[in-house]
């Protein structure tokens, strides 16, 4: 368990998920707000490998193993398809980098319910990049993590910290305090009431 405290229930009217914005949500709202956030995640990290491109020009081909074609091959692998066109692979990648990294922003969201998105993002960003230093030798032939370049390791932590803080920005907007209907029209009516006393 990561949560070294038990919550001790209810106390002064306010248990567990009182205070947990995300509490009363559906499973369809929170998989779509997971989903939204992967996606804006995705599109922030494609922004800033183009950044980084246009700041290190001397730099040819890839700058990271997320940058290759290596999720197509992990992918290729998982799949059992060995024998793939250029083409086909092309779809492939596009599916695999849009769909999994949409996708893997649901994650994020169980993570924040039980840890807060401060702590949340750290854990997951940790995650990521075990993932792609377990996943990426073990399924796309690359060289394991301590082989890899100095500047690939950067970048990749980097990058996965774009897509961590990106998302979990993306999660915390999405669920922010919002301005209750029912509280509003609880409201109304005492105001009424002060207005009616003072006429």
């Amino acid at each position: 368990m990561l949560i070294v405290g038990g919550w001790p229930g209810k106390r002064d009217g306010v248990g567990r998920d009182d205070l947990d914005i995300m509490s009363g949500m559906g499973w369809r709202t929170l998989v779509r707000n997971g989903l939204l956030a992967g996606l804006v995640a995705t599109t922030a990290m494609n922004a800033s490998y183009w950044a980084e491109r246009r700041i290190r020009r001397n730099v040819d081909g890839p700058l990271d193993y997320d940058d290759s074609n290596v999720p197509v091959l992990v992918a290729a692998k998982i799949l059992r398809q060995s024998d793939l066109s250029d083409e086909a692979s092309f779809r492939l990648g596009l599916a695999v980098h849009w769909g999994y990294g949409s996708l893997f922003g649901v994650g994020l969201v169980p993570l924040g319910q039980r840890l807060g998105l401060v702590r949340a993002t750290g854990l997951y960003w940790a995650g990521m990049m075990a993932m792609a230093c377990v996943m990426f030798p073990v399924l796309g032939d690359t060289p394991p993590p301590w082989r890899w370049r100095n500047d690939v390791i950067v970048t990749s932590m980097f990058q996965h910290l774009i897509y961590a803080t990106s998302a979990a920005a993306t999660l915390h907007w999405l669920t922010r305090s919002r301005p209750d209907d029912k509280g509003q029209a609880e409201e109304q009516p005492i105001g009424d009431t002060a207005a009616e006393g003072a006429a």
